[in-house]
C-alpha cells in the first residue's frame, strides 16, 4: 500500500495500543475504484472497514487489478480482503503501514467471473 503516512489517525484508531504490545493487528479492507482521482485514474482506495481510507493500492498495482476493479464497479460491488499492520513501535518504527492479502489479478478475476456473472 502507498499513502499510509496520510492515514496515521485511521491506521491508530485500528491498532490501539496492540502493535505496540506485539500482538498481529488484522483489519477488514474494502478495495475501492476511485475513477474520478484527479491524480490517477487507475487509482483503488484502501478503506479499513469502519474507520474510512488508509491509503491506495501502489500505481502498478492498481494497473494489474484494473480488471478485477471494472469487473466489479460493474455490478456495483467492491472488493473485500484481509489486511494487517505493521509498525507502530515508538522508537523503532513509530508509523504505522498496512499490507493486504490479496490474490493474483488474473486468477481472482476469473474466480469473480463465475462468483458474479453477467445477467
Amino acid at each position: 500500500m502507498v499513502g499510509e503516512s496520510y492515514h496515521q489517525e485511521e491506521l491508530h484508531k485500528i491498532a490501539g495500543d496492540r502493535l505496540a504490545n506485539g500482538e498481529k493487528v488484522v483489519f477488514t479492507a474494502l478495495i475501492v475504484p476511485e475513477p474520478a482521482n484527479p491524480y490517477d485514474p487507475n487509482a483503488i482506495m484502501v478503506i479499513a472497514d469502519g474507520v474510512g481510507q488508509i491509503g491506495h493500492l501502489p500505481r502498478e498495482h492498481a494497473v494489474e487489478y484494473g480488471g478485477v476493479a471494472k469487473y466489479l464497479s460493474s455490478r456495483e460491488a467492491v472488493g473485500v480482503c484481509e489486511g494487517w499492520l505493521t509498525g507502530g513501535i515508538p522508537d523503532r518504527a513509530p508509523n504505522i503501514g498496512a499490507m493486504l492479502c490479496i490474490d493474483d489479478a488474473s486468477a481472482l478475476e476469473m474466480r469473480l467471473r463465475d462468483m458474479l456473472p453477467l445477467r
